[in-house]
């Protein structure tokens, strides 16, 4: 799992506690980084990210074919386009 939200924000919370509770290794991704996708798709990719909880708007900048690990994905924090929902 990918902690992806800062710590002092509470959906840091959600990751923490989730992978705890569940046994999977929580992968904290470098926040000077986040702004720029080409870091964080080789992260997500060096790691076999499974799972992930994103904002929609940052999500749009992506794409599925970048992730060939991931199988949950969770949008939150603002409501999704039509576009990054398909």
């Amino acid at each position: 799992m990918l902690q992806f939200a800062s710590y002092t924000f509470d959906p840091s919370v959600f990751e923490i506690f989730l992978s705890l509770t569940s046994g999977i290794c929580l992968y904290l991704f470098d926040r000077k980084n986040m702004f720029d996708s080409t870091p964080f798709v080789q992260f997500a990719n060096e790691y076999m990210i499974e799972f992930m909880a994103l904002p929609p708007s940052f999500v749009s900048a992506l794409s599925s074919e970048q992730f060939p690990y991931l199988k949950t994905l969770i949008l939150g924090g603002e409501t999704p386009t039509s576009s990054v929902v398909e």
